[in-house]
């Protein structure tokens, strides 16, 4: 197992994924074979009291290590009614906005985020209740966050300690028609020039430097998760078989690993919802950013 960090950090938690519309993106993850929550209406994104579009819909997985909730957010920030910090953070491109750390301790690893020179806003807390709109469950939403204030490289990390798990782990969220289990790699897809800028900063969020793999890319891996840097053409090397174009670029910067049960189910799922995908001769399956909200998705089997 690969070393715990120095830092606060439990392990990777969950990527917010910017996407363009609400409603399209639940459709278009339920294409692919996930069970996805319904609308979370919510203030700072420009939702619930504002009167505006803004929230998210989550993909709840399994988690992989303890304290974690291991789950995709599919997150919009209404442009008119959104809190200023979400309308920056939500304001690019689709895919990655945000890399969610489960920290054992919000506010000691906001000192520990000071102390090695990344400036954080205050820890604040959320604690709200959640009703179902369509079973009429109501659920508490507790965490505290802990979050870097500025942008130090190109995607922001933040960190989100989370007080009361029973929301994430409902048994109904988590049974996906497509077999999915847990996300289990996020990669990043930068220019050749953020590769190093990239791995001082990951230094610093970490504690320790990220390992250089033979072909120059970088590799994070705290537990069983990993975060992974690519350069633009090492990923189109890597996902040559797809287009890797997004509605907003000619390349995403996004591409994630779920691990399935089963990878005959999923693909019997893409086809049957009319998804394109490659199957590739390793038998996992890509679906190209076009179809997955601008974030590449490769289906793997289960590793464990």
């Amino acid at each position: 197992m690969p070393p715990a960090s120095p830092r606060s950090l439990i392990d990777l938690d969950h990527p917010m994924l910017k996407v363009h519309d609400l409603a399209e993106a639940r459709r278009t993850f339920r294409q692919l074979g996930f069970t996805v929550t319904p609308l979370r209406s919510n203030d700072p994104m420009g939702g619930g009291r504002t009167g505006g579009k803004g929230g998210n819909h989550m993909v709840m997985l399994t988690p992989q290590t303890p304290g974690t909730t291991n789950m995709l957010e599919l997150a919009y920030a209404d442009p008119t009614h959104a809190w200023p910090a979400l309308k920056t953070l939500l304001g690019g491109p689709e895919g990655l906005a945000l890399m969610v750390h489960s920290p054992r301790d919000a506010g000691e690893l906001r000192q520990e985020w000071e102390a090695a020179g990344i400036a954080c806003d205050p820890v604040f807390e959320v604690h709200t209740h959640y009703q179902d709109p369509e079973t009429g469950q109501e659920d508490l939403i507790h965490f505290r966050v802990a979050q870097p204030s500025g942008r130090d490289w190109i995607v922001p990390f933040g960190a989100a300690e989370i007080q009361d798990f029973r929301h994430y782990l409902r048994e109904d969220w988590r049974r996906h028609a497509n077999g999915a289990i847990y996300w289990s790699d996020i990669t990043l897809i930068v220019s050749a020039d953020d590769l190093e800028t990239g791995r001082e900063h990951l230094t610093k969020v970490y504690g320790q430097s990220p390992s250089t793999q033979p072909d120059g890319s970088l590799l994070m891996q705290i537990h069983k998760l990993k975060l992974r840097v690519l350069s633009q053409s090492q990923a189109k090397a890597e996902f040559a078989e797809i287009s890797l174009a997004t509605q907003d670029a000619p390349i995403c910067h996004t591409a994630l690993t779920i691990r399935v049960s089963d990878i005959n189910t999923t693909e019997a799922v893409l086809r049957a919802n009319s998804v394109p995908y490659v199957q590739r001769p390793d038998g996992t399956l890509l679906v190209a950013p076009l179809h997955a909200c601008g974030t590449a998705l490769t289906f793997a089997p289960n590793a464990s």
